[in-house]
């Protein structure tokens, strides 16, 4: 190799690698369209890949911080605030970035601590979420209001109002708060899903999905909406639509206990008992906290003739909510199965007295007395036959 061939190939080598590393700038470029567009997810990629080259670019930080709490990423984005703090770079509304980062990182005191002085309607939002989370609902209710007449944008406000006003039971004002936040911004992912749960609620189920599609062209990674479409799709009966849309939130939030239970619900649908325990038994630990799914687990369990076990999460289920019909008619179920006939028609008997129980549970009654040989067994039999002739049977429920 000549002289010049050693000279001039590393220039053309580093030319090369040059050309073909990636422009911060430009990636800089694509992060805010992708932020204008709601595409949180791509615009924190490129933030990152631009930020590599660029550590210090306050802009980027900035971007990237704003980017972090909407995909609620607390830790990420305290820490990309503390970078711009040791540049002497925080933007003017730093003390609004931290309170929503402690609050998504469950620093609730921090929050109101970061927003004390702060007058504005989106110091009120995070005041009234943080008195929430501390289960002060006084406190919150009161941020919420006096947030109202603060200076500043008011449509998240208003949408976190609405959202706390429906889960006080108070629909009607959570949809009038819905609606406002709307007006003043179209883009107010929790005000659809408030209005989408109020219309599921009532029964509105097509326009609970119209609801939920426009919150996923806002968002659509967004996993409450999901969820919320996937809720609206089972009460239309189109279920077949249902498998994608749960395997996308499966990946963004494998561990969220709604996406396990639609899982588990659509093998519920199928009959396939062993699908219905693959999919909940990993987590057992946690099925406490869950009704729904352990009424499930439970009910698969029980067609697979594992008994005891059945009978060992509807027990203290029943103690806890002794008016869930559908604990009460499984566990007596378990106990007729595990040749219980006492058993059953202790835990049955109150359906004698329930003027909303059906067929099936009056009839089960009548057969755990008769195998105890009770004295009312021909009563509760005679309730049973009038049960089935006066009602049509209700549709598949875990209970049935």
């Amino acid at each position: 190799m000549t002289m010049l061939n050693r000279l001039v190939l590393p220039l053309v080598g580093m030319a090369l690698l040059s050309a073909c590393a990636p422009d911060p700038q430009e990636q800089f470029g694509r992060a805010r369209q992708a932020f204008q567009a709601h595409d949180y997810a791509a615009a924190r990629i490129d933030l990152t890949a631009a930020l590599k080259q660029r550590p210090d670019d306050p802009a980027m930080l900035d971007l990237l911080a704003r980017t972090q709490i909407l995909l609620e990423d607390g830790e990420g984005a305290r820490a990309s605030l503390r970078r711009l703090e040791a540049l002497g770079k925080l933007p003017a509304d730093s003390a609004i970035l931290y309170g929503n980062s402690a609050v998504l990182r469950g620093q609730f005191h921090e929050a109101l601590d970061r927003v004390a002085k702060v007058n504005s309607a989106e110091a009120a939002r995070i005041r009234g979420l943080a008195h929430v989370a501390l289960e002060e609902p006084e406190a919150a209710a009161r941020a919420f209001a006096e947030g109202l007449d603060a200076p500043g944008p008011r449509s998240a406000l208003l949408a976190a109002y609405a959202r706390f006003r429906l889960e006080n039971g108070n629909i009607a004002e959570a949809g009038d708060l819905a609606r406002k936040a709307l007006a003043e911004s179209n883009g107010e992912l929790i005000a659809w899903q408030v209005l989408g749960r109020i219309a599921a609620g009532e029964g509105r189920y097509a326009e609970a999905l119209a609801t939920y599609e426009k919150a996923l062209k806002i968002r659509p990674d967004d996993v409450p909406s999901l969820l919320g479409k996937i809720g609206a799709l089972g009460d239309l009966g189109r279920v077949k639509e249902i498998p994608p849309l749960l395997e996308k939130a499966a990946r963004i939030a494998p561990d969220n206990p709604r996406v396990t239970f639609f899982e588990a619900m659509l093998a519920f649908q199928k009959r396939d008992w062993a699908e219905v325990r693959r999919i909940l038994q990993p987590k057992e630990r946690e099925l406490e906290d869950f009704p729904d799914l352990q009424l499930l687990y439970a009910r698969a369990l029980l067609e697979m003739n594992q008994v005891e076990q059945a009978r060992a999460y509807l027990s203290p289920l029943l103690l806890q909510a002794p008016d869930n019909r559908q604990a009460r008619l499984l566990l007596g179920r378990a106990q007729m199965a595990g040749k219980d006939p006492e058993g059953a028609l202790e835990t049955l008997r109150p359906f004698a007295d329930d003027p909303q129980a059906g067929y099936e549970a009056l009839a089960l009654l009548a057969q755990a007395a008769r195998s105890a040989r009770d004295a009312q067994e021909g009563v509760y039999a005679a309730m049973a036959l009038t049960a089935k002739q006066s009602a049509p049977q209700p549709p598949a429920s875990p209970s049935q």
